[in-house]
């Protein structure tokens, strides 16, 4: 290997301030979704309910299509898919691999009230659901 770097074309989320202004406003502070616990708004994703990818153009465009999530496990417990939401809980998936560790956390989250589930994020939730089982 020679070099160490590369330069790149991307592309950028267009949405993503408004959703997350949206979202945060001008808090500092702001909690959770899954763990309802208070972070620095640094500290918190601007996580879509459903996948991104998935996301027909209006969909990206809709502020029921995202929550507040922790960088310090929800999110990456949700985007994975140990956790979902149905009828407004906090679900355990059952995913694996797994460790005791992991499922002590996944346990502190399920069955929990997931507060941004409402009729209209409800599809949302649904596909995400439906498309981790």
């Amino acid at each position: 290997m020679e070099e160490t770097e590369t330069e790149i074309t991307s592309t950028r989320r267009l949405e993503q301030g408004y959703l997350k202004k949206n979202l945060f406003g001008k808090k500092i502070i702001g909690t959770c979704a899954c763990c309802k616990k208070e972070y620095p708004v640094s500290y918190l994703i601007t996580a879509h309910i459903k996948k991104r990818t998935f996301c027909k153009p209006n969909e990206r465009k809709d502020l029921n299509v995202v929550m507040p999530m922790c960088k310090m496990g929800c999110d990456e417990l949700y985007e994975k898919g140990y956790i979902s939401v149905s009828n407004g809980l906090f679900v355990d998936m059952a995913k694996t691999p797994n460790s005791s560790e992991l499922q002590k956390y996944i346990n502190q989250i399920s069955g929990s009230k997931c507060d941004f589930y409402n009729e209209k994020s409800k599809t949302y939730f649904d596909w995400h659901f439906d498309n981790n089982k």
